[in-house]
């Protein structure tokens, strides 16, 4: 069974974290599979010059309530290990392969059919997909699509009400890879790039008499803002998320008996958190161990940060590498 994290934020209220680690750090409701991207696309130990095939570091999204998209842009993912600008955010050259230089924008009546390793897909109705390069103009490339709209699919779609999503994360900054790789105990915790962030709002027509409730105050529509950059997030939102999946949500990580099904992400009672002096290097794939090692001094600014925020910590983004359980 799925555990997770859940926070409840009404509207005009925000929520603010700091944490310390950053691994597939989020907010707004970002996530790879909106971006379609795998949610390994951004590992740090992708090779010099790989890309995650139809994988986007900026996407925007136009989807009816089922999730089916009608129209979408994205822009390809960038890849590491090439020189960039100097500066907190840096820039692929111009010309260089991780510059910001390619993507693609579709539309279709029948839905364009775009998602995970498809980028804006290929739809069957009647619509379009233009795929861009600044950098071969030979890339450059419009196909039309005249096939016969599904009216009865569009109808369903219009009732099912709709969602617009738009969103970005840091690969934009010159190829940058960040995210956890699944290896050294990291296996729960493969979910995007370290730093994202996404507006998205919706309309769910079929939610008209449900009563309100604390945690989804508008049922009829609703909406989130929110990015994490460096480990320090921020979020509008107007319902209820589910903003981290901890154990269960991965064939690797079994959740342990009495595991609750979730949480809200104030809670930490009978967590268990690293000790002070855990360092932080890895030998052979194996974990060191505390009483032959020294506390690392790099990270005692990063020890300190977590022990100040513990006590009024507000999400579940405080995810260790060294710990597959439950959020």
């Amino acid at each position: 069974m799925r555990r997770s994290a859940t926070a409840t934020v009404l509207a005009a209220v925000g929520l603010f974290t700091i944490a310390p680690a950053a691994l597939a750090v989020s907010g707004g409701g970002y996530s790879p599979p909106q971006q379609d991207c795998k949610s390994n696309a951004d590992a740090s130990n992708a090779p010099k010059g790989q890309t995650s095939k139809g994988c986007h570091n900026g996407a925007i999204n136009v989807e009816d309530g089922h999730g089916v998209r009608y129209v979408e842009f994205g822009m390809d993912q960038l890849p590491a290990g090439y020189p960039s600008t100097p500066g907190l955010l840096g820039f692929g050259y111009p010309g260089a392969s991780n510059s910001i230089h390619s993507g693609c924008l579709a539309a279709n009546s029948n839905g364009t059919g775009g998602g995970t390793g498809k980028g804006c897909g290929t739809g069957k109705g009647t619509g379009f997909v233009l795929a861009f390069n600044i950098n071969d103009i030979k890339a450059n490339k419009l196909t039309m699509q005249t096939g016969t709209p599904a009216l009865d699919h569009l109808i369903a779609a219009a009732r099912s009400g709709g969602k617009i999503y738009m969103g970005f994360d840091d690969n934009l900054d010159a190829g940058e890879h960040d995210g956890a790789t699944g290896n050294n105990g990291t296996k729960g915790s493969t979910n995007g790039p370290s730093d994202g962030g996404a507006i998205t709002t919706y309309l769910t027509p079929a939610n008209a008499t449900v009563m309100p409730t604390a945690a989804n105050p508008v049922p009829l529509a609703g909406g989130a803002l929110g990015f994490c950059a460096d480990g320090i997030c921020f979020e509008f939102t107007t319902a209820r998320q589910t903003i981290y999946h901890g154990c269960g949500a991965n064939p690797n990580v079994k959740c342990a008996k009495g595991t609750p099904k979730s949480r809200d992400v104030y809670n930490y009672q009978g967590k268990q958190w690293d000790p002070y002096n855990c360092p932080r290097r890895w030998t052979n794939g194996a974990p060191p161990t505390p009483a032959t090692s020294t506390p690392n001094p790099a990270s005692r600014f990063t020890r300190t940060l977590i022990r100040r925020a513990r006590p009024r910590a507000r999400s579940t983004r405080f995810r260790r590498p060294t710990s597959a359980r439950a959020a």
